[in-house]
């Protein structure tokens, strides 16, 4: 189940990109996906 938690965080991650890809950095998102996804 872990791995599919991670699938759908790369997958609201990658939306996220497509929308503001270009005003936040990858890293920046991964940080605020894993404080709202917990660990």
């Amino acid at each position: 189940m872990e791995y599919q938690d991670q699938a759908d965080y790369n997958n609201i991650i990658d939306v996220i990109i497509s929308t503001f890809g270009e005003v936040l950095s990858r890293d920046v998102l991964y940080n605020i996906v894993e404080n709202f996804g917990g660990d």
